[in-house]
């Protein structure tokens, strides 16, 4: 089991699947790059089982140097699935709005990742996504 730093933050090692099955579905071989990532494949991982977000950053851009495509990360949603995020993705799902989905999202964004910080900007009928910075926050 990992643990988190900010020198080290983690996210979600269940969410790779998508990478692997967007990869496959390009034709290329994905297991040869979560190798050379040092990520564990898919089949062979435990959905509670946490990563260093830089190895999942290398394999992104690994996909992209394997698939040739720089906007490789626009074709996962497909593969992505309420189950790859356990609990959270359902409570996303259940969500009735947009902007509630969006606010439980930032809320318990830290239970993907906390390699960053999230929130939702809101003015009126307004309502912006802010990636926040990059720096994790302590927990």
């Amino acid at each position: 089991m990992h643990s988190s730093t900010i020198e080290n933050p983690l996210t979600m090692l269940s969410w790779t699947n998508a990478i692997a099955q967007a990869l496959e579905a390009q034709g290329v071989k994905s297991r040869p790059l979560f190798d050379k990532a040092d990520i564990p494949y898919p089949s062979t991982v435990d959905p509670t089982d946490r990563i260093e977000s830089r190895k999942v950053s290398t394999l992104l851009q690994l996909a992209v140097t394997a698939t040739g495509d720089p906007a490789f990360g626009l074709k996962l949603p497909p593969y992505l699935h309420v189950a790859n995020f356990q609990a959270l993705g359902f409570a996303l799902f259940s969500s009735s709005t947009l902007h509630e989905f969006c606010l439980r999202l930032v809320r318990f964004f830290k239970l993907i990742s906390d390699a960053s910080q999230h929130r939702l900007e809101e003015e009126g009928r307004s309502v912006q996504a802010d990636p926040g910075n990059s720096e994790p926050r302590h927990m």
